[in-house]
């Protein structure tokens, strides 16, 4: 399958764990890593936040504080132009339920 296109609510709770992890990148990012590779995502997403995610979650800050849904659309729109694809099926998002 492909990369999911809404952010999964397992990844959701693990970025809404407090206001400081919100506004941090470098946490996200690695988050974000456990949860693609828990999913077999393929290939592995790099260890460090590529260039175009970290600008763009920067420029979503200097916007606004945080919004999770413009977070993972930046991280989506990496993975598609970068081929990457999920093998397992992400845990379903409350919209699911």
């Amino acid at each position: 399958m492909k990369f999911p296109t809404r952010l999964p609510f397992f990844l959701r709770s693990q970025w809404d764990i407090s206001a400081e992890r919100l506004a941090d990148e470098v946490i996200n990012w690695r988050e974000t890593v456990f949860f693609a590779t828990k999913h077999g995502c393929t290939p592995p997403l790099p260890e460090e936040i590529p260039g175009e995610v970290l600008e763009a979650w920067q420029q979503i800050r200097r916007e606004e504080y945080v919004n999770f849904d413009r977070q993972w659309e930046a991280v989506h729109a990496y993975a598609e132009a970068n081929g990457y694809e999920l093998s397992v099926e992400p845990e379903p998002t409350p919209d699911d339920w």
